[in-house]
């Protein structure tokens, strides 16, 4: 027993001896490396830790720093006075506008300092000194307490004014928070938020597109009568375009019509406001409710053609009507794309297409394939072929898509000799040219059925001919061509 505690005991102490020389070994293998960390230490705190000003100069910059960017909350310097002369006031109050423009928020805090014990309220931008002190981390708290206590010790001078452009200054930069706080803290100085207050915190909601933020502050307005800016009433509109709520738009619409006409000022909608208020009428059906609205207002050839895109969905010919009294009152110049949507809104009258087509040739309007599909759909609804060829005369169509369409009115109206004119005289002509044959043309199937019909009824059976030789697989165009002969008992032309 004794010897195997003994045996156990020198066992222990031969492995403990064995780790302390390994780590004896570990410690001399890195000799170096330690020796090196334990002089930086020292240099590091030879240098940086007993570091102190070494000159009265440099003591008295740290003292200025101290006073005006480190001081806690000063309590009495609003109260206390010093030796300021009135006579040294616009000195520096020049001094601080010029240290803020050159970017010195040091000067600007020291010049503040100084003014906060004037006896008179100096010429200060609260913006600038808010700025500066958010500049240097200064908190809220802080903020609110230099704000609150530099307006209390001049109450006969402060007003909204200087507190809206400090909330103005904030909005730009998204602050909400402090200027809540700011807002909260205006009863205590026997304030209150006005119309211009409210512009801003509406402005800055749009921005950050707090929409129900915006509407909630409308409310406010409303329920505590607060009047409603030109730009108030903009941020209103745009808020409710932006939900789709048209009948508020319409409102705040109203309110703007109203001060600009008390103002006798004239209309200055944005036109993209407009265009937006016309395409949610349209959009919701109710284009005839705005239409009452924008008397008065300026309004684009493009929302024109917009309000008559919606007529012509709706085929309502009094309600284009309509819309082109208002566009003629306002001097609104018409395309020939207005014109192209005025005939058709008005296809029912054809007294009054001839006498817009009529207006478009006496003022030489340069019109486009759009407008002549117009055109065409108008004289096929009331089967004029005289409007039809006076149009081909006047623009002399050089288009594929117009003069196919020509061919099939032609066709489809029983003039086949004129829809065989339109394709070998102008057609054809138009791509001679370049040697193409038929199919380069990328002519549509219902156009060549039409034409090659229009052929074999003007017994024009070589043009037939050519036309389903061109594609002779197309088993429609054969089977065309087996009626019409059948119907008129034309076996010759098979």
């Amino acid at each position: 027993m004794i010897n195997a505690t003994v045996a156990t005991v020198s066992t222990s102490g031969f492995v403990e001896v064995e780790l302390l020389a390994e780590v004896w070994a570990i410690i001399l293998s890195v000799r170096v490396e330690l020796l090196l960390f334990f002089a930086s230490m020292v240099a590091y705190f030879a240098l940086f830790m007993q570091r102190t000003p070494t000159s009265s100069k440099q003591a008295k910059k740290l003292q200025v720093l101290e006073e005006t960017c480190d001081e806690d909350y000063p309590t009495d310097a609003y109260t206390k006075n010093n030796n300021v002369q009135p006579k040294e006031y616009a000195n520096i109050e020049k001094a601080m506008e010029d240290a803020f423009a050159s970017g010195d928020y040091h000067s600007v805090l020291r010049c503040w300092n100084t003014m906060k014990q004037f006896e008179t309220m100096p010429v200060v931008s609260l913006p600038q000194v808010v700025e500066s002190m958010q500049r240097f981390k200064r908190d809220s708290p802080f903020i609110l307490h230099e704000v609150k206590s530099f307006l209390t010790k001049f109450p006969n001078e402060r007003s909204m004014c200087s507190i809206n452009d400090l909330l103005e200054s904030l909005a730009k930069r998204l602050d909400s928070e402090l200027m809540e706080k700011i807002v909260n803290m205006l009863p205590s100085l026997g304030l209150k938020m006005d119309e211009c207050s409210c512009e801003v915190f509406l402005s800055m909601h749009f921005t950050m597109r707090s929409f129900e933020e915006v509407n909630s502050l409308v409310s406010q307005m409303k329920a505590k009568q607060i009047t409603f800016t030109a730009r108030s009433s903009m941020v209103a509109i745009k808020t409710a375009l932006k939900t789709n709520n048209l009948d508020v738009a319409l409102q705040h619409f109203r309110h703007l019509k109203t001060t600009w006409t008390a103002s006798s000022t004239p209309s200055m909608a944005p036109s993209h406001v407009v265009s937006q208020l016309v395409e949610l009428a349209c959009n919701e059906r109710k284009l005839t409710e705005l239409l009452s609205e924008l008397d008065g207002v300026t309004i684009s050839a493009d929302v024109v053609n917009t309000m008559l895109t919606e007529c012509v969905r709706q085929r309502d010919s009094g309600l284009t009507s309509s819309v082109e009294k208002l566009a003629r009152k306002q001097g609104v110049h018409f395309t020939d794309a207005a014109y192209g949507l005025l005939m058709k809104g008005m296809a029912t009258d054809p007294i009054r297409v001839q006498a817009l087509f009529d207006e478009v040739l006496e003022k030489g309007v340069e019109v486009t394939p759009d407008f002549a599909n117009s055109v065409l759909t108008s004289c096929a609804h009331s089967s004029n072929v005289q409007m039809a060829e006076t149009l081909y005369d006047y623009m002399k169509p050089t288009q594929l898509s117009v003069l196919s369409a020509y061919i099939r009115f032609y066709a489809d109206h029983e003039q086949y000799e004129k829809a065989c004119d339109v394709y070998e005289h102008d057609l054809l002509r138009l791509h001679a040219a370049r040697s193409e044959d038929q199919r380069s043309l990328h002519l549509d199937a219902r156009m060549e059925r039409s034409l090659m019909n229009a052929a074999l009824k003007c017994d024009r059976s070589n043009l037939a001919k050519d036309i389903l030789n061109a594609s002779p697989s197309d088993i429609a165009k054969h089977i065309t061509m087996i009626r019409s002969c059948a119907a008129e008992n034309n076996l010759k032309v098979l």
